[in-house]
């Protein structure tokens, strides 16, 4: 704009923000390593966000498509009706977005990144008592042991890692990860269950290697199982008493081990084909499957 014809004759420039959507105002930070990135950053108003604010992992503006990798400089200053905050799990970085935010009003903060993101400043000593931290299930550790995040005296894990897609993911090993359910309630309306071979969170491709402890636990409406040639182990009770599932069930080889009771009352399997490759089967297995 300082360049171009008649534009240049203005003496003062600039904005906070390149672009805004839903309400959250963008700051374009370039390319990393082919991937366009920008942050959350303050609106024309020092106090643009309110209530309760859920950053997404990527927004698209004028046809592309960026990830959301941070939250800038002063983005959350006065802020005073902001409730809560969810980040990302892209979130790499909060550089000085609570400076001279002093809002008693933001009571929780859930953060998505399985590391915790650098220079989180500008927290006050009585939020830092009083805000509810939520971060992944296994990096509870790591948000305690930061410089910055330590600081918080409530910092608690959820029921998994991530989610993505149908499923929920929990590390297991380094770049593997299990499929578990978060609560009692999960995949209840589930009628296929395609399970990937690997995920991608946050530019890391987690293998998947296990379905977790009662994970499809009396699921009655999944129909049918795809299992990825991944898998090695499946859990006790993982599929008990699905009902819905039918007909043959093919187990990829490279499976090692079934669970105690996994299949035990699927009453509508006809055929199970176990590979060569699993060495363990649970007790009372496959108890029940009266077809």
């Amino acid at each position: 704009y300082k360049e171009a014809p008649y534009w240049e004759n203005f003496t003062h420039y600039g904005n906070t923000y390149d672009f805004v959507v839903d309400g959250i105002y963008y700051l374009i930070m370039g390319v990393d390593n082919g991937i366009d990135i920008v942050e959350v950053t303050t609106g024309g108003a020092s106090n643009a966000y309110s209530g309760d604010l859920v950053i997404p992992e990527t927004v698209t503006w004028q046809g592309t498509t960026y990830t959301v990798v941070g939250t800038n400089a002063g983005a959350f200053t006065n802020c005073t009706n902001l409730t809560s905050l969810t980040l990302p799990a892209t979130t790499r970085r909060c550089i000085d977005s609570f400076v001279d935010n002093e809002s008693t009003s933001l009571t929780a903060i859930t953060c998505l990144a399985i590391t915790p993101p650098t220079n989180l400043t500008g927290i006050t000593a009585e939020q830092y008592a009083n805000i509810v931290v939520t971060v992944p299930k296994n990096s509870v550790a790591a948000y305690q042991a930061d410089e910055n995040w330590g600081q918080f005296a409530n910092i608690q894990g959820m029921a998994y890692d991530f989610k993505r897609g149908d499923f929920f993911y929990e590390i297991t090993d380094d770049n593997q990860v299990a499929i578990i359910r978060e609560n009692s309630t999960s995949y209840q309306n589930l009628t296929e269950a395609n399970i990937p071979a690997s995920v991608t969170l946050a530019d890391v491709t987690y293998s998947v290697t296990a379905i977790g402890n009662r994970t499809f636990y009396q699921r009655t409406n999944l129909q049918s199982v795809t299992f990825p040639s991944s898998l090695k182990s499946i859990g006790d009770y993982a599929f008990y008493k699905c009902t819905g599932l039918t007909g043959s069930l093919q187990l990829n080889e490279g499976l090692e081990s079934i669970g105690a009771s996994a299949f035990e009352g699927c009453t509508g399997l006809t055929t199970v084909v176990i590979p060569e490759s699993a060495t363990s089967i649970g007790e009372c297995a496959f108890t029940g499957c009266s077809a």
